[in-house]
C-alpha cells in the first residue's frame, strides 16, 4: 500500500473499500477449498497457509487505508488466538503501531495548521513516523529546550470516518442476535470514540493518570501543553519495546512474571483504588523498558467507574457461594441485562458455568497464562453461548470487559504466572 494522503471520509466510499477486501478474500478462499480435492496432503496445507496469509494481507490493508473502528477492530483480532489463525494474528498485529503512514506533505500541513510556522517550535522533527495506528501516527520531535518528545498527529478526516463506520455496523448487524446488543451500547461507543478523536481530552487523562498513578515501576509520559491541540498532542518520548518485540528476545521466566504481576497491581489499582481505567488494552500501548519499568501510554480512551459498579466488581470475584439467580441480580446491578425471551433455567445454568469460568484465575494461588490454552478457548465457546442470553449491557460493563481480557491476552503473551486475588475490602 502506498504512502496515502487522507483517511476516505464518504460512508459510501469506505463501505466499497471494505467491501471489495471481503470479495477479493472471499475469491481467493473460494479458489483455495476448490483446488484441495487435487492437491496432497502437504500441498493442501501449504496452500491453505499461503491462502490466509494473501486473505490477511488484503482485509488488514483495507484496514489500514480506512484507520479509525476498522483498525481498532484489527487491533483486538489481533490478541484472539481461538478466533482467528496465526497468518491473520500476525497480519493484525501491526494494527498496534506499524501501520502505513501519511505522507510527508500532509505531514507538514497539519504541523502548520495546528502550530503555526512548526520550524520555529522544535529544535528537530523527524518526518517519518515511528509509531502509527488507528487514528493518529506518532514522529519523534525535539522541544527547543532539547526534551525528547513523540508527537501524535491525527489523520485528517478520520472522525468523519468513525461515524461513518458506526453507522455500516449498524447497519451490518441490525438483523443479527448481535444487532440489539449493539444498539444498546452505539452511544456509549460514539461518545468513547468522539474522546479519542479530540487530543485535548487524551492530554487530561494522561495528567490524571501522571499523577494519581504512583507505583513503583510504572511510568506516564509527562505532556507538553504548548504543543497540544485537538488533533496533535505532544508527550514525553518513553523508549521500550511493544510486548511481542519484548518476547522476541527471549526474556526469563522471572522477568516475564515480574512484568506479570506489576501489569495485574495496575490493573487491579485502577480499578479499586482509582476507579478508572485505561481501556484501550491494545499491546502497543504498553512499553517494556530497559530499566525494567512499565511504560504506560496513549490515554485516548479511559472510562470512569462508579463506586457501586467497584463494589459490585469486588463482590463479584470474591464472593465464595453464589447460585445462578444470585450471578443474575449481581450482573443487573454491573448493567447487564439478560433477555426474558430464554428458559431462566438455561440462563442461569449458564451464569454459574460462566463465572466458575471467569473465576478460576482469582481463586486459584497463582495462575501460569502459559499453559492455558484450554482456559482460553473454553472462554471463547462461553462468549459464543452468551450471545443467546443477553439483552444488553451498559457502558462502564462494556469497557471494564475489554479492558480486563486485554489484560489475560497481555499475561498470555508473556506467558506469566501470577497472583490475581482482590482483597475483599479497600
Amino acid at each position: 500500500m502506498s504512502h496515502s494522503s487522507a483517511v476516505p471520509r464518504s460512508g459510501f466510499v469506505r463501505g466499497s473499500i471494505l467491501g471489495v477486501a471481503v470479495a477479493r478474500a472471499s475469491a481467493r478462499k473460494a479458489g483455495q477449498v476448490l483446488a484441495v480435492p487435487f492437491r496432497r496432503k502437504l500441498g493442501r496445507a501449504r496452500d491453505k497457509q499461503e491462502t490466509d496469509e494473501r486473505v490477511a494481507k488484503l482485509l488488514f490493508d483495507a484496514c489500514s487505508t480506512l484507520r479509525g473502528a476498522p483498525l481498532k477492530l484489527a487491533q483486538v483480532l489481533a490478541t484472539e488466538d481461538e478466533l482467528l489463525p496465526s497468518a491473520y494474528r500476525e497480519q493484525f498485529s501491526l494494527a498496534s503501531h506499524r501501520v502505513e503512514p501519511i505522507n510527508r506533505a500532509l505531514v507538514g500541513k497539519i504541523l502548520r495548521v495546528e502550530l503555526g510556522d512548526s520550524r520555529t517550535r522544535f529544535r528537530a522533527f523527524e518526518d517519518i513516523p515511528f509509531a502509527a495506528a488507528s487514528l493518529g501516527q506518532v514522529h519523534a520531535a525535539t522541544a527547543l529546550n532539547g526534551d525528547a518528545l513523540a508527537v501524535k498527529l491525527q489523520y485528517p478526516g478520520v472522525g468523519d470516518g468513525v461515524e461513518a463506520d458506526l453507522r455500516l455496523v449498524k447497519a451490518v448487524l441490525g438483523p443479527t442476535q448481535l444487532g440489539p446488543a449493539f444498539e444498546a451500547c452505539l452511544g456509549e461507543l460514539r461518545e468513547r470514540l468522539l474522546e479519542e478523536l479530540d487530543y485535548r481530552c487524551e492530554a487530561e487523562n494522561t495528567l490524571w493518570f501522571r499523577e494519581h498513578v504512583r507505583m513503583a515501576g510504572v511510568v506516564v509520559p509527562r505532556v507538553y501543553a504548548e504543543y497540544t491541540t485537538k488533533h496533535l498532542i505532544a508527550t514525553e518520548r518513553l523508549t521500550g519495546r511493544h510486548a511481542l518485540e519484548y518476547m522476541a528476545n527471549q526474556p526469563c521466566q522471572q522477568e516475564r512474571n515480574r512484568y506479570g504481576q506489576l501489569l495485574v497491581d495496575l490493573f487491579h489499582h485502577s480499578v479499586f483504588d482509582l476507579q478508572c481505567i485505561h481501556a484501550d488494552p491494545n499491546f502497543g500501548n504498553y512499553l517494556f523498558r530497559e530499566d525494567g519499568s512499565l511504560g504506560l501510554i496513549d490515554f485516548g480512551c479511559v472510562r470512569r467507574l462508579d463506586a457501586q459498579f467497584v463494589e459490585g466488581l469486588r463482590c463479584f470475584f470474591t464472593q465464595e457461594d453464589y447460585d445462578g439467580e444470585t450471578i443474575e441480580q449481581l450482573h443487573r446491578s454491573l448493567g447487564v441485562v439478560y433477555r426474558t425471551d430464554v428458559p431462566k433455567k438455561g440462563l442461569r445454568d449458564f451464569l454459574v458455568r460462566w463465572t466458575q469460568w471467569l473465576r478460576v484465575p482469582y481463586l486459584s494461588e497463582t495462575f501460569d497464562y502459559a499453559h492455558q490454552r484450554e482456559y482460553f478457548a473454553e472462554g471463547f465457546a462461553l462468549g459464543n453461548e452468551s450471545r443467546r442470553y443477553v439483552g444488553r449491557a451498559a457502558g462502564a460493563y462494556l469497557y471494564f470487559g475489554r479492558s480486563h481480557h486485554g489484560l489475560q491476552r497481555l499475561l498470555q503473551t508473556l506467558g506469566a504466572t501470577v497472583r490475581l486475588r482482590i482483597p475483599s475490602t479497600s
